[in-house]
């Protein structure tokens, strides 16, 4: 009868199987030799299905009939593996969905990272205040001037004019104070300049504070009232 799998019988007449298939080989029923269509063997070019190096992706310990799979989270790029050691944990960026990997299935997914042995592309989700390109290994925080109210986010949007964000992480927007203007993005209020003030809160832009009253002058940047009245023999028609 057809030798067993998982075994070899390279003789004639033999009452049992010679012995076990050769780790990192497996071997079908009928195998002639332990090691089947080993790196230089005569018969490795042959057709036969008497089994082979075990492939890529899977694992043969001694006496294999058929290539065990890798685990999902791992994989491995290698021929002739025979243990599950042999499988290494999926790469921190990548996930490695299913069985049998010789490669990672692909990069993490944008919004979410992988720390390692992910087995889909949505491991950890990205927290407010943070961001993930695809293929990230961890989260990056929001920079000043930027903020991420949700979470599974790729990008940080910058902060909305009459708001700032003044530190990395930002949820919440900060508005901005009397005194000071804000354009898209602004990590730190802008003074009011010379000759100006602002009593009021949320300015967009340096035209929105206003010019210095009549009669009176602005001394100071970011002031949010006239610095006083106009000294005696002298006139201020108004900005000064």
């Amino acid at each position: 009868s057809a030798c067993s799998p998982g075994y070899f019988c390279d003789g004639m007449g033999l009452p049992a199987p010679r012995g076990l298939c050769d780790p990192g080989y497996y071997c079908l029923s009928g195998s002639y030799t332990s090691a089947p269509h080993a790196p230089g063997s005569p018969t490795v070019a042959e057709p036969s299905s008497i089994g082979g190096l075990c492939p890529a992706g899977g694992y043969c310990p001694t006496g294999s009939s058929f290539p065990l799979s890798c685990d999902p989270g791992t994989y491995n790029n290698f021929t002739g593996a025979v243990t599950q050691t042999d499988c290494q944990n999926c790469d921190p960026g990548m996930y490695c969905a299913g069985s049998n990997n010789p490669f990672p299935s692909g990069p993490c997914a944008a919004g979410y990272y992988c720390t390692g042995s992910a087995i889909s592309p949505t491991q950890h989700l990205t927290g407010p205040g943070y961001y993930t390109e695809a293929g990230s290994a961890y989260p990056v925080p929001c920079s000043p001037g930027y903020f991420n109210a949700q979470s599974g986010q790729g990008a940080c949007t910058p902060c909305v004019e009459g708001w700032y964000c003044l530190n990395q992480s930002t949820i919440v927007l900060t508005v901005c104070p009397v005194g000071h203007y804000c354009p898209t993005g602004t990590a730190t209020p802008r003074k009011c300049p010379q000759g100006t003030f602002s009593n009021k809160q949320q300015n967009r832009n340096v035209t929105e504070c206003d010019a210095c009253t009549a009669g009176m002058y602005c001394y100071s940047n970011g002031l949010t009232a006239p610095t006083g009245l106009c000294s005696e023999g002298y006139y201020c028609p108004g900005g000064q």
